[in-house]
């Protein structure tokens, strides 16, 4: 589980990488790099070397040497590629070889240089891949050469007009995720001061619509926070490493949503398990407590959610007493 000091430390990036290469195109320069919360596996590099690439509970072959030229095992599995989590990943494994295969990875996924229209530039995709490319920035940056630095920067910046396009057009408006990492690039990323205010605007919105006044996410979901928060979290040290105060509705969003997973949690400290919800990583739920300090929310408090709490000693009791989530989740 990382802790606060580890959160905060290393996230700026050394002085030549900030300067570097200002007199050509104008293009974003990479000042501040997020902490990737999530457990990490070093492991997948020693998979990745001997050819074969496990995700989202399938393992493919890897062909032509290339993750992006093989045929997916599943849906799920070319998710979880396009999404570019496994990067941290290799970043753990912290080996030359290791970074110096992730910086190949995103160097091949840029030269194919996708249209609009293809899958990997659905919403949910392309926002978790940018979040994943600026929680590596350092590992995918600090040892490029000046012309694949640019086309890195390029493919950064390109991911910040999409994604903006994409939710100003109305596609799938309801997405956290690409709000998130819309402030999130504005944080981390230069010459982002016309998209600051717009996408700050955006996640306070959707957070308001889709959080409820007790914490609980409007899906009914008790899991969701915890991804949610995984990734706001790195958000909010972002605002403070970049010498801003944190919004305090987001404060308060994020002590809600914590105070509400206490509420859900049952004995063996895992969360209680309604609307589709399967197991929840203990570790995961564990890392997001630990940043938020408070006991359990009142009764009244957590009504709400919908979701009854009984204890008595060592029994627990979770009941849903809600109604159904809307149609959309």
């Amino acid at each position: 589980m990382a802790t606060g000091l580890e959160l905060q430390r290393g996230m700026r990036l050394p002085g030549p990488v900030q300067g570097a290469r200002r007199g050509r195109r104008r293009l974003p320069e990479l000042v501040l790099i997020p902490q990737d919360l999530r457990t990490a596996d070093p492991s997948v590099f020693a998979e990745l070397s001997a050819g074969t690439m496990g995700l989202a509970g399938a393992t493919a072959r890897i062909e032509a040497g290339s993750p992006f030229r093989t045929p997916p095992p599943s849906r799920e599995w070319l998710n979880a590629l396009l999404g570019f989590g496994w990067l941290s990943d290799l970043k753990a494994a912290n080996s030359s070889d290791a970074h110096a295969l992730a910086r190949r990875t995103v160097a091949d996924w840029l030269a194919e240089n996708r249209p609009a229209e293809a899958p990997d530039w659905a919403l949910p995709l392309a926002a978790r891949r940018l979040i994943s490319w600026l929680s590596n920035g350092g590992m995918l940056t600090e040892e490029a050469e000046p012309a694949a630095y640019d086309r890195f920067m390029a493919g950064c910046e390109r991911h910040m007009r999409r994604i903006t396009a994409m939710i100003e057009r109305g596609k799938q408006t309801e997405d956290l995720t690409a709000r998130i990492a819309l402030v999130m690039g504005c944080l981390c990323l230069t010459d982002q001061d016309k998209r600051f205010e717009p996408a700050l605007d955006s996640l306070r919105t959707g957070l308001s619509r889709q959080i409820l006044s007790s914490g609980g996410h409007v899906s009914r979901h008790p899991g969701l926070a915890v991804d949610l928060l995984l990734d706001l979290l790195p958000l909010k040290q972002c605002f403070m490493a970049r010498e801003r105060k944190p919004p305090a509705w987001l404060l308060d969003t994020m002590q809600r949503m914590a105070a509400m997973l206490r509420h859900m949690q049952l004995g063996d400290r895992g969360l209680a398990r309604f609307n589709g919800m399967a197991a929840t990583g203990t570790d995961r739920l564990a890392t997001v407590l630990a940043y938020h300090a408070g006991s359990l929310p009142a009764a009244d408090a957590a009504a709400p959610s919908g979701y009854v709490r009984l204890s008595r000693r060592a029994t627990i009791v979770l009941l849903d007493g809600g109604k159904l989530p809307p149609v959309e989740f």
